[in-house]
Parts: structure tokens; C-alpha cells; sequence
């Protein structure tokens, strides 16, 4: 049986061993996920490893008076990248409401998540990501690079249930969404999925090549409804409900 890890003060934390800890339910959480997958909760020492880790780059990207204290926090794995690789959600009280950002960590390194690709980009040529005919690492770093690259109205959320499009898409009509497949192509693997990009539910066609560039090829509009989520760089944002309250 495996346990869960204390982060070091070196901040190399091997977060893919948190394994007994509870996977994440949504309620825990004000703000849904960045990608979906099987997140699991940061320890109380480990948020304050992730809080002196936004302390040190504040300066560049990072406003503390905006963002604190921080309240919870999540990681996801990573495998494409390695095993000791994650992205790290944060959550906390804002002026507008509650507010989660990220940011991704392994051997040593620290990347903010901006929404900015240029970041993703140089990571991918240090690290080689592991894509070549690997459905499933594939599959795990489309969710992860369309999350963390961001257009004018957020991240590129691909959804595999109703519930996670809930989580993001306030609608009227029911919303039909079906799993992340993939189909072989003349050139590796085109991948069909439903993404939440601000206030639209589309189905979308990707294609990943072997360095971790994401083309999108085509895409159709399903649903337009109203975003739960607003975006405030680098911040996600649920506006409170009571305005004011502790909740």
C-alpha cells in the first residue's frame, strides 16, 4: 500500500506517488478542474510548498494580494513528460470571487500556466514528450495542451460526460457530449472530442504530432450557453453567489 508523499523543500515533488489520498470530487472545490482526469488533493505541507513556490515567482507573473491565502489544492499527473511530472491547481478567495490557478512542476522546474503556448512549447523540445503511437499518453496531453493554451475567452476544455460540461456550461438544452476517441489517419491518429471554449460546447478534430504540436482541424458548434467560469489571467474565476460571504 502506497502512501502519500510529504513535498520537499527543494520542491522536486514526486506527486504521482500521492496515490491513497482520495480522488477529487467536484464539490470539494469551488472552480472545475483545468483538465479533467484523476486528480488528488495536496496535503496541508504541501500547500505551503505550492505557496512559497508562487511566492519565489511572484515578481514575473504572480500578484499576492489578489490570490491569498490559498484554501486547496490538486495535482494531476502528467505521464507523457515523465513520472515525476504534475500540474498544480490552487484555489483561493479573490476580489471577484474564487479563483484557481496553475502551474506545472518535475525535476526541479517550475512553469507557470499563463495560457500562453510558447511556455508548453519549450517545454516540449527539453523534455520530448512521450506521444509516439501511445493512445493513451496522447489522449492525456491533448486534454492537458488544451487546457493550459488559452484563446481570448480561456482554456479549450475537452469534456467526456455531461456532468463535466455542467461543471463549465451553464445551457438550457441538454448537453449531449461523448467520449475523447481517435480514428488512424495518414499521419498518426486524429482524435475527435467535445470542447467548452468560453460560452460554446463544439465537436472538434485534433491532430498531435511527435514533438507536441496541436493542430485542431476542424470544428462544429452544438451548444451555446452561458460560461460558469471567467477568466482573469492567470486566473479561472467562479463568482461568488453571496458576495461578501465566507462560503
Amino acid at each position: 500500500m502506497r502512501h502519500c508523499v510529504t513535498a520537499s523543500p527543494s520542491f522536486k515533488v514526486a506527486l504521482h506517488a500521492l496515490t491513497e489520498c482520495a480522488v477529487i470530487q467536484a464539490d470539494n472545490f469551488k472552480c472545475p478542474v483545468l483538465v479533467t482526469g484523476e486528480w488528488v488533493r495536496l496535503d496541508e505541507q504541501e500547500l505551503q510548498i505550492a505557496s512559497q513556490l508562487l511566492q519565489t515567482n511572484r515578481s514575473r507573473w504572480w500578484n499576492p494580494s489578489y490570490l491569498e491565502p490559498i484554501r486547496r489544492g490538486r495535482a494531476l499527473q502528467l505521464p507523457f513528460y515523465g513520472d515525476d511530472w504534475n500540474l498544480i491547481e490552487v484555489e483561493a478567495r479573490t476580489v471577484d470571487g474564487y479563483g484557481a490557478c496553475a502551474f506545472i512542476i518535475g525535476d526541479g522546474r517550475f512553469v507557470p500556466v499563463t495560457g500562453s503556448s510558447p511556455a508548453i512549447h519549450d517545454l516540449n523540445e527539453r523534455l520530448s514528450p512521450r506521444l509516439d503511437a501511445d493512445s493513451v499518453h496522447q489522449s492525456a496531453y491533448l486534454k492537458f495542451f488544451t487546457g493550459v493554451v488559452w484563446g481570448a475567452s480561456g482554456p479549450f476544455n475537452i469534456v467526456e460526460t455531461a456532468g463535466e460540461a455542467a461543471t463549465l456550461l451553464l445551457s438550457t438544452e441538454a448537453l449531449k457530449v461523448e467520449p475523447l476517441r481517435s480514428e488512424p489517419a495518414e499521419h498518426g491518429l486524429t482524435w475527435h472530442a467535445n470542447v467548452i471554449y468560453g460560452s460554446q460546447l463544439s465537436n472538434a478534430a485534433f491532430r498531435i504530432d511527435a514533438s507536441g504540436k496541436v493542430e485542431m482541424l476542424e470544428d462544429h458548434e452544438l451548444v451555446t450557453g452561458q460560461s460558469r467560469v471567467a477568466i482573469r489571467p492567470p486566473l479561472r474565476v467562479v463568482p461568488f453567489r453571496n458576495p461578501g460571504a465566507i462560503e
